[in-house]
């Protein structure tokens, strides 16, 4: 798998294949059904809203819906493209199932370099060499 989650009342799993989103019961599994359309975009992060009957995951630049039969027989009701993600990035769905999360650069920016790591010093007989310094500092006067 690229990315999984699981349902939330814990049968089905959500997941990616390169560039597919498929849906199958978990923990035992049986015949995955194929949930992204085949139309060439890759699909990633599946998410599940709060009551499991819809299924979101990103395409491109587009976040897409599929509307899912849950009884008697799982089915895919609609596959749509919900909205336009203009580079948003690292999506997820807010736990009320009302709101998206996500971070969008600014200015067309890349991506941020990674921050310098800590540097951290460790200084042993430090008040030996304080009394050095003060001392070369009071005989230079």
């Amino acid at each position: 798998f690229e990315a999984a989650r699981v349902s939330p009342d814990g049968r089905l799993i959500a997941y990616t294949l390169p560039g597919e989103v498929f849906v199958k019961s978990f923990p035992v599994g049986g015949a995955p059904e194929r949930i992204s359309p085949d139309d060439g975009n890759r699909y990633l992060t599946p998410m599940w809203s709060p009551d499991g009957n819809t299924l979101y995951y990103q395409g491109g630049d587009s976040l897409y819906t599929a509307t899912l039969q849950l009884e008697p027989a799982f089915a895919v009701l609609e596959r749509r493209a919900l909205l336009a993600l203009n580079g948003v990035r690292d999506l997820d769905l807010h736990p009320d199932g009302d709101r998206f999360i996500g971070r969008q650069p600014t200015d067309g920016a890349s991506e941020p370099e990674a921050p310098e790591p800590e540097r951290h010093f460790i200084v042993t007989n430090w008040f030996a060499e304080l009394q050095a310094r003060l001392d070369e500092a009071a005989g230079g006067r």
